[in-house]
């Protein structure tokens, strides 16, 4: 059982096991989940398929590696700034490309909730966002243009 796959599916099902003898049952999905979430990942979907890229590089597409386009990002990597001018630190959880050269939807799960006031009368809770940023780390619109939202930068 050399296969990286194969052993997540082994840890959640030892998970499971576990967990069902402590009196908490759990489904196997649910196992696979919190298997995922506890390497990092958004989900199992998401864990499997970083694993099979991961056991067979030679079958990675092309632009797989967005690092290599020049976003300062990576999935998983820490990050840190303002976002609507409060601080905060988190975790890239996602990363698109977008038709624009050196934009990219970076979507940010922070350590904290976030209180951020976008306006003299609303104040949000936040602890996940999707931004469209540069390679500067600056919010941008689709355009390109700095809009001021978010200023982020690799923790």
């Amino acid at each position: 059982m050399t296969n990286p796959s194969d052993m997540a599916k082994a840890r959640a099902k030892r998970l499971r096991a576990y967990l069902t003898g402590a009196g908490l049952p759990v489904s196997h999905s649910q196992s696979l989940e919190a298997i995922a979430h506890e390497d990092g990942f958004r989900d199992w979907n998401t864990l499997s398929a970083h694993l099979r890229q991961a056991a067979s590089p030679e079958e990675k597409p092309a632009k797989s590696d967005i690092s290599e386009n020049g976003c300062p990002f990576t999935l998983g990597s820490r990050a840190a700034g303002f976002y609507y001018n409060t601080p905060f630190t988190g975790q890239v959880r996602g990363i698109e490309m977008t038709a624009r050269d050196g934009v990219w939807r970076i979507t940010l799960q922070f350590n904290k909730r976030l209180k951020v006031t976008m306006g003299d009368h609303l104040d949000m809770a936040r602890q996940r966002v999707r931004l469209t940023v540069d390679r500067l780390g600056r919010s941008v619109n689709l355009a390109g243009k700095a809009d001021g939202h978010a200023q982020i930068a690799p923790a």
